[in-house]
């Protein structure tokens, strides 16, 4: 399985970070950041123990995101496990806020990656639009509601229809 990591970003007035990737097939598709954990790094991002504030580092920087320009809110973690051409996929998202009200240059290069993702901010209802998954929908309707409120909600159920689960 592969494992990845990402982040929910939102601005303090509410927009949330998305990105856009274009798959082997053509396809675009839109959703929270997120990048591959370094082969290097699989075994310390298994770890039980890894700190809170390391794992956060590890999740931002995969995902392609300066540290210094998110907080990341402790507590709320969830993951989304799905099936693609390649084999089964892992990703474990945190959710945050963008330390400036109109974050700029937040966004790391990536030397490895051929086909640079496009990184959006965008309000919440046109990132629903563009996502084609309700698992993603659904995590980042609640990680809005944990990263400016500060609020736990129930977790997001599995829907074995669509083949994809939130945890």
């Amino acid at each position: 399985m592969q494992q990845l990591c990402g982040v929910v970003v939102f601005t303090a007035r509410g927009d949330v970070l998305m990105q856009q990737q274009e798959h082997a097939d053509g396809e675009k598709h839109w959703y929270p950041p997120k990048g591959f954990v370094a082969p290097e790094e699989k075994a310390r991002w298994a770890r039980r123990d890894l700190p809170l504030a390391e794992r956060h580092q590890m999740a931002l920087r995969h995902a392609r995101v300066k540290a210094a320009a998110v907080a990341l809110r402790a507590g709320w973690r969830k993951t989304w496990t799905y099936m693609t051409g390649c084999g089964m996929k892992r990703v474990v998202y945190y959710a945050g806020v963008a330390a400036a009200e109109a974050p700029g240059d937040i966004f790391l290069g990536d030397p490895k990656r051929p086909k640079k993702p496009t990184f959006e901010w965008m309000d919440v209802p046109t990132a629903l639009k563009r996502c084609k998954h309700d698992a993603i929908k659904a995590l980042i309707l609640e990680a809005q509601v944990w990263a400016l409120c500060g609020e736990k909600l129930p977790p997001a159920e599995h829907d074995p229809s669509r083949g994809a689960k939130t945890t």
